[in-house]
């Protein structure tokens, strides 16, 4: 994409734009895709504490809170809410 000057991309699993990633593509960034993993680990560390913990396969999602999308740094301001 550097080379042809052109495309977007949709990062996963962390802001790829920010300054420990990949911000020399920001231009590239369209959106990220972030999983949660910290507010789940707090979540089930709660539920441990309070005896609630099941143990059941976790699945997260926007619904539930554990996933979030959020856009590139440079196409923030041009992308319409929805």
């Amino acid at each position: 994409m550097q080379e042809r000057g052109t495309g977007l991309l949709i990062g996963v699993d962390s802001q790829w734009d920010a300054e420990y990633a990949y911000p020399q593509y920001a231009d590239f960034i369209l959106a990220n895709a972030l999983k949660k993993m910290d507010a789940w680990v707090v979540d089930s560390i709660k539920n441990v504490i309070l005896g609630t913990f099941t143990g059941e396969q976790f699945l997260g999602t926007l619904e539930n809170g554990y996933v979030d999308l959020s856009y590139g740094s440079m196409w923030a301001d041009k992308v319409r809410p929805s």
